[in-house]
C-alpha cells in the first residue's frame, strides 16, 4: 500500500520575520575584531572590543555597564577583560571599594595603592601628568574643588563660595608647580591680603562667607579623610600599565564617595597621553552606587561619561542590581535623573542574572523585551546579556586556565 505524503506550500517572509525563530542569536560585524570573551547561543566566539565598536560607529561612547548579583561571574568577567585589554597594550585603573583586586594586581605585577586615614599613601587628584593647557587644568581642578566641596556639605555652593574658592586654587597654581588640596585649603583659611580688592569685596568677608567650604575640605586634610588624598604622589607612572586603588578602609564610610570622586579625578590625569593624544585605556569603578547616591558626585560622573572619547577611556562602571540606580534620591530628583541618564547614555551593557523583583526595573530602565526579561531570571552562572548599540546577544563568558590563578574569587566562569 503507498502512503500518500502531503507536499507543504511554501512560505515566504522577510528576514526580519525570521529573526524572531531565533531570538538574541545575533552576531556584530566583523565579530573577529576584539577580545575573546565566549561563545554565542549558536556557539560562535564572542570579541568585543570598545574602542573599535566606537571608531566603527556600532556605539557612540566607548562606556559600558556591567550588573549582577554576587556569585554570577561579574567579577571574574570584570578581571578578565582587564588582563586581555593589558595583552593589547593598553593600560588599567582600578577604583576598588571593596579590597577584591589586590590579588589580580600583586599577580599582574601592577601598582596597588591602599589608601587609609591616615596611611603613608596617597593621591594628588589636582596633579597634571598630561600637557593640557593651564586653562583647561584651572577649569578641571575647580570643578574638582566645587564637587568635592559639595559633597561633602550636602548642598550646592553660593556664588562667593565659589569666588572664594577660584582665588585659593589661582594662588596655589601661583606658588606651585602641582597644586594640592592642602594648599588651596590653606589660603581659604588665610587668604593674602587685598585678593578680592579688584572686585571691591572686602577679604574678611569672603573669608567669613566661605568658612564652610575651608572647613569642610579640611576633612581631607587633618580631619577623619586626612592622608589619602591630600598630599603630592611621589609615583613613576610612565611605564606601569596597572594601578589599582584599594578603598576597603573607606567601604562602611559616609566619605567614600567624595575620594572616589578625588581617585577618580587623579586616574583621568594620569591616563592623559604625554604627547597630548587619547590613548586606549579601561577605567573600571566597581560599586558604582557609592558616586550615584550623592547627586554631586553623580553630576561629576556623568561629566566624566561624557569626556570619555575625547580621554580615550573605557569607563566601566559595576553594579549589582538595576534597582541600584532607582535607589539614589527621589522619584522625579535630579539625583534620580543623572542615574537614569548614565544608563540611557551607555549602549553596552552587560547582564547577569537577576531576581524576578527586578524585571519591572529591567523592562522599563533597559527596554528588554519579554523575550530577554523571563530569561535574566534563568541565566546560569557565567552567563549574561549583552546589549551592544543596537544588538543583543546571550553570550557565556571563558576564562583560559593560566588567568584561573589570578581571578579566583568566584569560580563562576567555565576553563
Amino acid at each position: 500500500m503507498t502512503r500518500r505524503v502531503r507536499s507543504i506550500s511554501p512560505h515566504e517572509t522577510t528576514v526580519f520575520d525570521l529573526g524572531g525563530l531565533t531570538p538574541l542569536v545575533g552576531a556584530i560585524d566583523d565579530p573577529a575584531n576584539g577580545m575573546y570573551l565566549g561563545e554565542d547561543l549558536m556557539g560562535r566566539p564572542f570579541t568585543f572590543d570598545p574602542f573599535e565598536l566606537y571608531r566603527r560607529g556600532t556605539i557612540t561612547s566607548p562606556n559600558q555597564l556591567i550588573v549582577g548579583q554576587i556569585g554570577r561571574g561579574k567579577s571574574a568577567l570584570v578581571k578578565a577583560m582587564v588582563i586581555r585589554h593589558l595583552a593589547l597594550g593598553r593600560r588599567a585603573f582600578i577604583v576598588d571599594p571593596k579590597g577584591e583586586y589586590t590579588a589580580l594586581g600583586a599577580a599582574l605585577g601592577g601598582l596597588v595603592i591602599k589608601l587609609t586615614p591616615g596611611g603613608d599613601q596617597c593621591v594628588n587628584p589636582m596633579s597634571s601628568h598630561g600637557h593640557r593647557s593651564r586653562d583647561k587644568q584651572r577649569s578641571s581642578h575647580l570643578s574638582l574643588l566645587e564637587t568635592i566641596a559639595a559633597t561633602t556639605m550636602g548642598r550646592s555652593l553660593k556664588p562667593i563660595e565659589r569666588l572664594a574658592l577660584e582665588a585659593a586654587l589661582d594662588g596655589a597654581r601661583r606658588e606651585e608647580r602641582q597644586p594640592s588640596l592642602r594648599s588651596v585649603v590653606g589660603r581659604l583659611l588665610a587668604p593674602t591680603d587685598q585678593v578680592f580688592a579688584s572686585l571691591q569685596i572686602d577679604d574678611r568677608s569672603v573669608i567669613n562667607e566661605s568658612r564652610d567650604v575651608a572647613l569642610e575640605l579640611r576633612r581631607l586634610i587633618d580631619g577623619d579623610l586626612r592622608g589619602m588624598v591630600d598630599g603630592q604622589e611621589h609615583l613613576d607612572l610612565d611605564e606601569q600599565p596597572l594601578v589599582i586603588v584599594d578603598l576597603s578602609a573607606l567601604y562602611s564610610s559616609a566619605g567614600l564617595s567624595v575620594v572616589m570622586v578625588c581617585v577618580m579625578a587623579w586616574m583621568q590625569q594620569v591616563l592623559s597621553d604625554r604627547q597630548g593624544h587619547a590613548s586606549q585605556a579601561l577605567l573600571v569603578i566597581d560599586e558604582a552606587w557609592a558616586l550615584l547616591r550623592d547627586v554631586n558626585a553623580a553630576r561629576w560622573l556623568q561629566s566624566a561619561w561624557k569626556l570619555s572619547r575625547a580621554w580615550g577611556i573605557s569607563n566601566l562602571a559595576v553594579l549589582h542590581r538595576i534597582s541600584d540606580l532607582s535607589a539614589v534620591g527621589n522619584e522625579g530628583s535630579e539625583q534620580r535623573a543623572l542615574a537614569t541618564s548614565l544608563l540611557l547614555e551607555t549602549e553596552v551593557r552587560t547582564i547577569f542574572a537577576q531576581n524576578a523583583s527586578e524585571l519591572e526595573q529591567l523592562t522599563r530602565r533597559l527596554q528588554v523585551t519579554e523575550i530577554q526579561r523571563d530569561l535574566l531570571v534563568r541565566l546560569p552562572r557565567g552567563t549574561a546579556l549583552w546589549q551592544v548599540g543596537a544588538t543583543t546577544q546571550v553570550v557565556h563568558h571563558r576564562v583560559g586556565r593560566f588567568e584561573w590563578a589570578m581571578i579566583d574569587t568566584d569560580q563562576m566562569l567555565a576553563p
